[in-house]
């Protein structure tokens, strides 16, 4: 989609952005402007928790908050923080939180207690954007910018008129399907204070 619009790649500040205020089109007050790191994110990076087969039809006509959860939403985002200058091609990268070498130590999954008190800090993140008074808004024209994009402007304002986008988004999708994937996958916080007491709480905390 980007280089096919000639946009410019997000940054991984633009992905941690999250949800920002919409900015619409003057010819189009349907049609989201800004929230590049965000577009990206729902088109590209959370299909691989859903299914990818699946969340391409799922986000052209569900809103992301209704499919995944917080917990999932911030691990995402924690493992390409983790990953970010490998996966860019930074000469000697390493991860920023896991070790790329094999050991037979299983204590947190291979995270570093740096990388879990990240990934407690990035649900809080979560939970405070998505109550902000615009998420749904910022939402629904993410999907209907991606909409637009697969089936073309004339197709999105169609379906805008044949229904109402909060009413659908909200029960649309094959939840029943997903109900596993749909639980939380770690406890809210995870208590680093007493690292011996609790490492079979952190053991089940993370999950690859």
């Amino acid at each position: 989609m980007f280089e096919e619009n000639n946009q410019q790649m997000p940054t991984l500040d633009d992905l941690l952005q999250l949800r920002e205020e919409p900015e619409w089109s003057e010819q189009d007050d349907r049609r989201i402007v800004n929230n590049i790191g965000f577009v990206f994110m729902v088109d590209f990076m959370y299909g691989s928790l859903i299914g990818k087969r699946q969340w391409k039809k799922d986000k052209l006509m569900v809103r992301l908050s209704s499919d995944l959860t917080i917990s999932d939403e911030a691990f995402v985002l924690l493992v390409l923080e983790n990953n970010w200058d490998v996966f860019n091609g930074v000469a000697s990268a390493e991860p920023k939180y896991t070790s790329r070498k094999l050991t037979s130590n299983k204590r947190n999954d291979g995270w570093s207690n740096e990388g879990i008190t990240r990934y407690n800090e990035l649900q809080s993140s979560v939970m405070r954007n998505r109550n902000e008074e615009f998420c749904q808004s910022v939402e629904i024209g993410v999907m209907n910018l991606l909409y637009e994009n697969e089936k073309g402007h004339d197709a999105r304002v169609k379906r805008d008129a044949t229904f109402d986008d909060i009413h659908y988004c909200s029960s649309a999708g094959s939840k029943k399907k997903r109900f596993k994937i749909q639980q939380e996958r770690v406890d809210p916080i995870v208590n680093l204070d007493d690292s011996d007491a609790n490492d079979e709480e952190v053991d089940e905390s993370i999950k690859n």
